[in-house]
């Protein structure tokens, strides 16, 4: 048989059937099998030229066995007066494949069209799994820099704060502090000194205790900023009495190994002090 397509196809069936009006079988018709033969055959042509040989081969079978005994079923049941005599139980669809010359060829390309349909497929999968990841990494991405964007907006709003309240320790005492100097003023003056002295002695102690809180806070300043300098560097602590100007901190560079301490004595920082000098 032709398909829609052109290419030839070999169809292998079984129809089913009883017989019943025996009395039509027997007189009414001349050969009803043959009669059932040409029809069946005349349905197989009619729905394979209306398919692709691909489909009838592989997705369209079952559906071309259903139309198939539909549509016979149909005809031998409309058939003219007095009809067949005989009523279809089934149709079964034994084989669809091309012609036996043709069917090692038919045979390569099928497994062609499989590896290339599993190509495909296994491209689609990676795809999928693809796009999955980037979409992770996308999401991870996004949450990151959200989370960075707080913590930074968190740091930058203490580091404020921590400016604002070292700034107002130079200017302003605690109500403690301020209290215990105001009760200091108003013993004085219950003790009898003038209410001018009082007042000058609180303004002395108030200006004592804000340079201390003022000292405090640069000292503090000055201790982070060298601990922020030092993290990185190698340090080399040089504790000892006898050296001249002994309390200091030398920031050495890794490739520095040697150099001169007040007094004009050559130390090694690897640990290995040189032998002492004649007197």
């Amino acid at each position: 048989m032709l398909t829609g397509d052109g290419d030839l196809i070999e169809v292998q069936a079984a129809v089913r059937y009883h017989i019943a009006d025996p009395h039509i079988y027997l007189f009414g018709v001349e050969d009803p099998e043959v009669i059932l033969r040409n029809n069946a055959e005349a349905v197989f042509r009619e729905l394979a030229g209306a398919r692709h040989f691909d489909a009838l081969l592989t997705a369209d079978r079952a559906e071309f066995q259903r139309l198939a005994f539909e549509r016979l079923r149909q005809r031998i049941d409309e058939y003219p007066s007095p009809g067949v005599g005989i009523h279809l139980d089934g149709l079964v669809l034994h084989d669809l494949h091309p012609p036996p010359e043709v069917v090692g060829a038919y045979h390569r390309v099928a497994v062609a069209m499989e590896r290339a349909d599993r190509r495909v497929n296994d491209a689609e999968a990676a795809r999928t799994r693809n796009l999955g990841d980037q979409y992770g990494r996308s999401l991870q991405t996004v949450s990151q820099a959200t989370t960075g964007s707080i913590e930074k907006e968190r740091l930058a709003l203490a580091r404020k704060q921590a400016f604002f309240q070292r700034d107002t320790s130079r200017s302003t005492l605690s109500l403690a502090t301020e209290f215990d100097l105001i009760l200091g003023m108003v013993g004085l003056v219950k003790e009898g000194r003038k209410p001018e002295e009082a007042k000058a002695w609180y303004d002395r102690m108030r200006a004592v205790r804000l340079e201390q809180q003022a000292f405090l806070t640069e000292f503090r300043l000055a201790s982070e900023s060298l601990t922020a300098a030092m993290s990185l560097r190698e340090k080399v602590l040089v504790d000892d009495v006898t050296i001249p100007d002994w309390l200091q901190l030398w920031l050495i560079l890794g490739e520095q190994r040697k150099s001169l301490i007040p007094g004009g004595e050559t130390f090694d920082f690897s640990g290995r002090r040189p032998p002492a000098k004649e007197p």
